[in-house]
Order: C-alpha cells, then structure tokens, then sequence
C-alpha cells in the first residue's frame, strides 16, 4: 500500500455505517488519549484484528503513513531532552516512558483514521458529514462535506507529487550541490508548481461534469449492528474514563 485510500471489501467495519465509523474514531480518541497501558494495548489489538479483517497489512498501513512515524520520532526524541539549567538541553532517561506513551496514544488516533478511511468510500464520508453538519446554523453541510471529501481525496495526490519530485530531483543529481539550500528551493518550487497544475485540472473536471451542491446524497442505513456497536463503545468509553 503506497498511499491511504478506499479498498472495497467485506469486512465488519466496511458494512457499518458511516456515522457510526466516525462515532467510533471520535470514541477511540478520547479513550486512547486517557487510556493507560493495558487500555492502549487493547485498542492496538482491536486495530490490528480490524486490518486483519479488511485484508490489509500492517506493513502496508506503515509505509503509507510513514511521513507521521518520522513526525512520531521526533516528537519522542525532544521529549526526551528535559528543559535543563543552561542553553543545552540535558537527557532525561526517565522521560522515556511518558513519550514513549504519548507517542503511542497519537499513533492509535492516526491508525483509527486509516481504518475509517480504508474502510469507507468518499461518498459514504461526505453523505455522513452531511447528516453531521445539518443541525448546525449557518454552515452549509453540504459544502463542507465537500471540501473535506475533496482535501481526502486530494492529500494522496500531494504525497504522490512530493515523491515523484523528490525522485527527479536526485535523478539530476541535486544532492551533490554544495549549497544545502539548492534542494528545498528547487522541491518547493516544483512541487507547488505540479499541486497547483492537479488543482486546476481537477477544478476542470468537477466544472466538466456540472458540479453543484444539489447533488443527491448516498444513502445511510443505520442498523442492528450499528447500534449494539455504538452502545458497546459508550459503556467501554465510561468504564475505562471512571476506573481505568
């Protein structure tokens, strides 16, 4: 897997209704940013059992999201640097644990998104949004759905341009320019020339095609197994919050 995207399939998670993903990811952030460890160990085994179950590997799930892993790394090795007493920061061995947990409480939410967006079509997302944002004043649901169902399908995209450039780029040998500059001005240039030349080929395409936000929306079935899954994590919800 090269990039996140839709699978379609058969899986419990593909048959639920889109509401009740985004229920659940909504749920399965406020558990694992309050979880300790047997609580976070639960939450990577059920994540894992649900890519198990879409036919999807883990390896693959990693590469995709392999820019946020470095992120991950990052942020684990400031926090393990305290504040110390001079202009260097000092090493702290005892911080490791917290980041380390930390770390991982923010790669259970990232896995829990790929899931959903695995799992779910953009049009499924965006009818779910829809029914979301309608109750809310003076936002139209439906141009928002939109937008976002857009900025999903557009992000790949990006990732595939940065990529693609990143490769020309050392293709000419760009590397071996003594000015360390040289390579971020010439990628930026690049790539933004390339996003933009996407952004008006697609903004070609939805005008093509009489793109409007009177668009019949999907249709969503809320049934059996929706709810019994939504009570299930509301009850796991105000257990592991009051007692865990």
């Amino acid at each position: 897997m090269e990039r996140l995207g839709y699978i379609p399939g058969d899986s419990f998670l593909h048959r639920l209704d889109p509401r009740t993903k985004l229920g659940l990811l909504a749920l399965l952030s406020v558990v694992s940013m309050q979880g300790k460890f047997p609580v976070l160990l639960a939450l990577t085994a059920l994540l894992v059992a649900a890519f198990a179950d879409m036919r999807v590997s883990m390896r693959g799930v990693f590469g995709a999201i392999r820019y946020f892993l470095y992120l991950l790394s990052g942020i684990f090795i400031i926090r393990l640097f305290g504040e110390g007493s001079g202009w260097l920061p000092q090493l702290d061995i005892s911080t490791a644990a917290p980041a380390a947990l930390f770390c991982w409480r923010l790669l259970i939410v990232v896995l829990g998104g790929a899931a959903l967006i695995i799992a779910t079509s953009t049009a499924a997302l965006r009818g779910a949004l829809v029914w979301l944002l309608a109750p809310i004043p003076f936002i139209s649901g439906v141009r928002a759905a939109a937008m976002l169902a857009l900025l999903v399908r557009f992000l790949p995209l990006i990732l595939d341009e940065a990529a693609q450039t990143g490769e020309a780029l050392k293709s000419r040998n760009i590397e071996q320019r003594r000015n360390p500059f040289i390579r971020p001005i010439y990628f930026t240039g690049v790539l933004f020339r390339r996003v933009f030349a996407r952004a008006d080929e697609l903004s070609d395409a939805l005008q093509s095609r009489c793109f409007s936000d009177n668009r019949t929306p999907p249709p969503l079935r809320f049934g059996v197994a929706d709810g019994w899954v939504l009570v299930s994590s509301v009850i796991s919800m105000v257990i592991v919050l009051l007692y865990l």
